[in-house]
């Protein structure tokens, strides 16, 4: 496993901080990244919503680009 630079600057941020101030922040950052990405999960969602309605014929050509080549894909959430 190769520690990158911006590894080693978290580490040094989180080491600079009291250990319980540390762990609450982490713990918020994470919180408002696991929002961020429910969000973009919806997003997404409404998104293969839109793209048929939006597109036409495209489901019917059997075409492998644009949103309905994704379609696939599972969110879990």
């Amino acid at each position: 496993m190769t520690v990158v630079k911006a590894d080693i600057l978290m580490y040094q941020f989180i080491a600079a901080i009291p250990e319980n101030k540390a762990m609450r922040d982490v713990m918020e950052l994470l919180r408002a990244k696991e929002q961020e990405l429910l969000k973009v999960k919806r997003q997404v969602e409404a998104l293969r919503v839109a793209a048929p309605l939006l597109g036409g014929d495209e489901e019917k050509t059997g075409s492998s680009t644009g949103p309905m080549a994704v379609r696939g894909a599972s969110i879990q959430g």
